[in-house]
């Protein structure tokens, strides 16, 4: 007996900028208002949103311990190993957006090996859930 089968999930992906705080004092708000701004370059350029958005549901198959990022991200990362890229890589093309201050911030820390830290507010804005998903026997093709 040989069936086939597709399973298919159903995500939301919500974005918004809630999660930043209003900054205590003159440095912070300064720090909290680039997130802002970095997350107004995303959500403004299609081509970068959507491979951010695949990103974030990458991420959650890494981390529900699946194996299907590979297959995910097939189509847009063919060269790097495992299909994987990480968010500086995706982010790059609007930060080239942004201002001169701005694009010299994140080179800086970039540079000193912290991106990561340095847009985890940003990066807090979107959240993934899985809503639904779908097993069907579809006929052999």
């Amino acid at each position: 007996m040989k069936k086939h089968l597709r399973l298919t999930f159903h995500f939301t992906i919500d974005a918004n900028t809630s999660s930043i705080p209003v900054g205590e004092n003159e440095e912070t708000a300064a720090y909290n208002e680039r997130q802002e701004r970095l997350f107004d370059a995303m959500v403004h350029n299609k081509t970068v949103l959507d491979q951010f958005q695949r990103y974030l549901l990458v991420s959650w198959f890494e981390l529900q311990n699946n194996h299907m990022d590979d297959l995910l991200l097939e189509e847009i990362t063919p060269d790097e190993p495992w299909g994987h890229r990480e968010t500086k890589a995706i982010l790059v093309p609007i930060i080239a957006t942004m201002s001169q201050e701005d694009q010299q911030f994140f080179a800086e820390v970039d540079a000193e090996d912290i991106f990561y830290e340095n847009t985890e507010l940003f990066q807090d804005c979107f959240s993934t859930d899985l809503a639904r998903w779908e097993l069907q026997e579809v006929e052999d093709e």
